[in-house]
């Protein structure tokens, strides 16, 4: 995922571990895909972790999906400021500009 090793909060862990799994592990790959992605440090919080039934729908998105979804949001969140949302996602600019591209994000 081109990021660096991160490591999982104990009560983040608890969860996973306790969750039970309606799919298969791929589900379980998704779900931490999902937390790196959306998370904010180098180590998965609960906060980071998709809560319920919200697991099952996640799952179901592609990768690129989640991540287009959620750059367009921090997007949104800074009115298209590029180096805050750079900033936000921890991200240097050109490689936002790269993902706005790929994904065909446009400001509304």
């Amino acid at each position: 995922m081109s990021r660096d090793m991160i490591s999982i909060d104990p009560a983040a862990m608890k969860h996973l571990e306790s969750f039970e799994y309606p799919g298969n592990v791929r589900e379980l790959e998704n779900m931490i895909e999902r937390s790196i992605v959306v998370g904010s440090g180098k180590v998965i919080t609960l906060k980071d972790l998709p809560m319920g039934r919200e697991v099952i729908s996640s799952s179901i998105e592609s990768l690129d999906d989640l991540e287009k979804k959620h750059i367009a949001k921090i997007l949104e969140k800074y009115t298209w400021n590029i180096s805050r949302s750079a900033r936000a996602l921890n991200v240097d600019r050109a490689t936002l500009y790269n993902k706005i591209r790929k994904y065909k994000l446009k400001e509304e």
